[in-house]
């Protein structure tokens, strides 16, 4: 049996963010794939050690260690669309209020939204 080098990924606690190692397969994880990098999950918002140990095949393991700080989503603004409409007498318009976040995601707002017109 041929020993083999490896890297272990861990975080201070789970319940705040998981780490995991990146596939190939595409996607975010497939960045750090060639480079043996790993993807952290937030779970909850709070403050997390992520720590790397890195055993070679021979020789002495090394480690390092780096903070990781989730957070929760800010709202940055909320968008009405459509931005303008016109309808006739009596006709109905949809519209449909989005929540524009900093990190650039969005939710649907529609039916816990506050609506009035101007008259």
């Amino acid at each position: 049996m041929t020993a083999s080098s490896t890297t272990e990924w861990t975080t201070s606690d789970g319940s705040l963010a998981t780490i995991t190692t990146a596939s190939s397969g595409g996607g975010r994880g497939a960045i750090f794939a060639a480079g043996g990098g790993s993807l952290a999950t937030g779970v909850a918002a709070g403050s997390v050690t992520i720590t790397a140990v890195y055993t070679p095949a021979s020789g002495s393991t090394a480690s390092a260690t780096t903070p990781l700080t989730v957070t929760n989503k800010t709202p940055k603004g909320l968008v009405v669309n459509p931005s303008s409409a016109a309808i006739l007498l009596n006709g109905t318009q949809a519209f449909v209020a989005m929540l524009i976040y900093t990190d650039g995601s969005s939710t649907t707002v529609t039916g816990s939204a506050s609506w009035t017109t101007s008259n």
